[in-house]
């Protein structure tokens, strides 16, 4: 059996599970008729549908009050996007700032050959804006990046964007109870909410290697790939095996003359079912919205399924499908010895899982090399290797280097120099090594600022488009709520942040990612602190970012100020 039939029949089985489910559901409603009538239970499942999915409009009182409050966004990826769109339904003025020439974040930063998503498409868009019309069930890069494009121009965002802008520092004023952001062209805006929507995946990450700056080859990194870059008949080495590795590896493979690849931790890899949405299919949601939804349902819950079943510290399940992968895997790589250092030894969940088909099998071409050894260093045309009992490998010499390492999580937290109000020190320096905002949305300190995908939200298993609308919803209750309540400001007092920190540390031990002295990942910090990842369920998450206890907030009334 090989990865793709694994994957087939992995699906298959999730949609019986799914199937099923709406059944009994069905047959519940079908036994609840002979108590009560049938138009009771239509009536209820109307009234939940309206309650769950009707968007709310603004009263004209309501639009009269948000009329001078104004609204900063940094960046216009999907998190900065879907903030925009929905101040602009809530009526209430902003200016989106995107330091690169368009938008669409790190899917207009990302070039890479073979660049996709690893999250199904239907599920990796945006609740109110869905697609009929993806063509697979994973997502090009570019297929992302248009129909983000698509969205903007839909809801008319980019006349609110100030492109190849970006901002140098932000500070709050407690006399006008406003934000002052400075910009690298010299722009100044004064707003009432802050809001960054950077991120945590934009700042690329490169390794310390000795000779670095020596090597005369092109060099650069995955998110920084060269159009221009022409890899036909060279010696590429390309450094980490991580997400962005194991997608353009294939592709180099190619038309490389020879390939080598430096590994310093193997992937668990999982096959990938890439199936093509057929036209009668996409005519299909486009006619029927509702079918359209169904099958994102299915992706949540299958997500969802996926983290109860595997993620916990303990697993029976997680330690057979372990297995399972383990003798995939070893059945792609022909030599039995290469096989055993691509299989991980740590376990699986504990780094986030990579989906492919081909990259195993590319180890079998005779022009790529997996190196294991570390390196010792880089000259002017090649990598030295340190502890390699073969001398004749010790040196390999390159045309050209790619360092697939990843993105420096803390700097991309911490990218605008943000002040804190109360003593003047910058978030970074107060944050240290450990990023931390209550519910990942608001740092404490600072007041009328939120964060979007911020520290503590990540998934490694499920749609961060899912957590970034959660973190929306709550941000804008928040807002609302203050401007309803004529509030000139809103803050998180370090006792809720604190209470919060110790619910999600007692979450991450329930946790295989929690705390894995097995492998070190993008997960942990230097001190081996996982700050990076939401404990629990997407549902969970849901759950707590829907409720807003405004009281609890610090606020300072309009007429206090004054």
């Amino acid at each position: 059996m090989n990865l793709f039939t694994t994957a087939i029949l992995l699906e298959t089985l999730f949609t019986i599970i799914f199937i099923g489910a709406i059944f009994a559901f069905g047959v519940c409603c079908y036994i609840l008729s002979y108590f009560i009538s049938w138009l009771y239970i239509v009536g209820f499942l109307s009234l939940l549908y309206w309650f769950l999915v009707t968007e709310r409009t603004p009263s004209p009182q309501e639009i009269r009050k948000r009329k001078d409050t104004f609204v900063v966004i940094v960046g216009a990826g999907y998190s900065g996007l879907c903030a925009a769109i929905r101040l602009k339904k809530e009526r209430i003025r902003f200016v989106l700032i995107e330091k690169s020439e368009t938008l669409g974040g790190t899917w207009w930063d990302n070039k890479y050959p073979g660049c996709a998503c690893d999250i199904p498409s239907h599920f990796y868009s945006l609740s109110f804006k869905l697609n009929a019309f993806w063509t697979k069930m994973y997502s090009s890069g570019d297929e992302i990046q248009d129909y983000l494009e698509d969205t903007a121009d839909y809801y008319g965002i980019r006349e609110h964007v100030k492109f190849s802008c970006k901002v140098d520092t932000c500070e709050f004023n407690k006399e006008t109870q406003k934000w002052s952001v400075k910009t690298s062209t010299g722009h100044e805006f004064e707003c009432n909410y802050l809001i960054s929507g950077m991120g945590a995946l934009h700042v690329p990450k490169f390794p310390s290697l000795k000779g670095m700056e020596e090597f005369q080859g092109e060099h650069f990194h995955t998110a920084q790939w060269k159009d221009d870059f022409d890899w036909s008949g060279k010696r590429v080495g390309i450094i980490g095996t991580g997400s962005s590795s194991i997608q353009a590896v294939p592709k180099l493979a190619e038309r490389c003359e020879e390939l080598y690849v430096f590994q310093r931790t193997p992937a668990w890899i999982f096959p990938l079912l890439n199936l093509r949405y057929p036209a009668i299919i996409q005519k299909l949601f486009q006619a029927f919205p509702f079918v359209m939804k169904l099958h994102r349902l299915y992706f949540f819950f299958r997500s969802e399924f996926v983290f109860a079943a595997f993620f916990g510290k303990v697993s029976l399940a997680r330690e057979i499908i372990s297995n399972l992968t383990n003798q995939l895997m070893s059945n792609e790589v022909a030599d039995p010895k290469l096989a055993e250092k691509l299989i991980p030894k740590y376990s699986m969940f504990s780094k986030r899982i990579t989906i492919s088909n081909d990259y195993l099998k590319t180890f079998n071409r005779p022009n790529v090399h997996l190196i294991t050894e570390p390196i010792q260093e880089i000259t002017h045309n090649s990598i030295l290797l340190k502890n390699n009992q073969d001398a004749s490998a010790k040196e390999v010499e390159l045309d050209a280097i790619i360092y697939a390492t990843g993105f420096d999580v803390l700097q991309s937290s911490t990218n605008m120099d943000i002040k804190n109000p109360n003593n003047g020190k910058s978030l970074s320096t107060i944050w240290g090594e450990t990023p931390n905002a209550y519910m990942g949305i608001m740092p404490a300190g600072l007041p009328n600022f939120f964060m979007l995908f911020g520290p503590g939200t990540v998934l490694g298993h499920s749609s961060a488009i899912f957590m970034t609308e959660c973190q929306i919803d709550f941000m804008m209750k928040t807002i609302t709520r203050s401007i309803d309540n004529n509030c000139s400001s809103v803050e998180v007092t370090q006792e809720m942040n604190e209470g919060y920190q110790s619910y999600v540390t007692e979450g991450l031990k329930k946790v295989v990612y929690g705390t894995s002295p097995e492998c070190k990942g993008w997960y942990y910090n230097e001190s081996g602190t996982n700050y990076t990842l939401w404990p629990a369920s997407c549902l969970h998450y849901w759950w707590k970012t829907s409720q807003v206890n405004f009281e609890d907030f610090k606020t300072t009334k309009a007429c206090d100020k004054e």
